[in-house]
């Protein structure tokens, strides 16, 4: 079974998982206060293994990370969706561009 197949062999769907970059957090700043022990390691492993179960799950994920607006965001969400429609589509000959 792989990542984009489910028990009986088919897709379920696709998902991305946006958010913002972890290590632009400064996790130490008070608004934080609620969350002792948050770093950006401990989130993006969250954000890992979020993208592992989907994928168990049968479907095909992917997360984008964006920043605060000084790269092109929409540029990038744009090659993520185009990736994900590659896979479905043509599973066997999709590449991963953004690698």
């Amino acid at each position: 079974m792989t990542s984009q197949e489910n028990a009986a062999g088919t897709t379920l769907g696709s998902a991305l998982l946006i958010g913002l970059d972890p290590e632009l957090i400064d996790f130490t700043s008070p608004d934080f206060a609620a969350f002792p022990g948050i770093t950006a390691a401990k989130v993006m492993e969250g954000l890992t293994a979020a993208e592992v179960g989907l994928k168990a799950l049968g479907y095909d994920a992917l997360h984008c990370l964006t920043d605060f607006g000084e790269s092109h965001f929409f540029w990038d969400l744009f090659r993520h969706v185009t990736l994900v429609n590659c896979r479905l589509v043509y599973p066997a000959r999709c590449c991963n561009p953004l690698a």
